[in-house]
């Protein structure tokens, strides 16, 4: 969030959560249970390091080859009907990192497998 700080923040967190927390005059474990729950797989593609930014391009060109809509805020992420994938660079090691997301842990193995079958193509 910008307007509290240009950077990951752990504090500035903290304090939207403790701020949120106030609105809402409840606990915490009351709005844990209004919220959906979700399935999220992380997996680590190792790629050499001369490879790693060619290799997001390729991501990129295979899913604009099916017209899918994404972002490139951080990476590449691609929202789809079942989830979201993920996919970036790491910024310390060789390594491609895809998290993907979904209502069931089916839905997100699936996402997971079509995100590594782009990757590795």
């Amino acid at each position: 969030m910008p307007e509290v700080h240009l950077t990951h923040d752990s504090a500035a967190a903290v304090g939207l959560i403790l701020e949120g927390l106030v609105r809402f005059g409840g606990p915490i474990s009351d709005i844990v249970l209004q919220l959906p729950r979700m399935c999220m797989l992380k997996y680590n593609v190792v790629v050499e390091p001369n490879r790693l930014y060619s290799v997001l391009q390729d991501f990129r060109v295979a899913i604009e080859h099916e017209q899918l809509p994404y972002d490139l805020m951080d990476g590449i992420k691609v929202d789809l009907p079942e989830g979201w994938i993920h996919v970036r660079a790491s910024n310390t090691e060789s390594i491609i990192r895809v998290i993907v997301e979904a209502e069931d842990e089916r839905n997100a193995r699936r996402l997971l497998d079509w995100g590594r079958d782009k990757l590795n193509r």
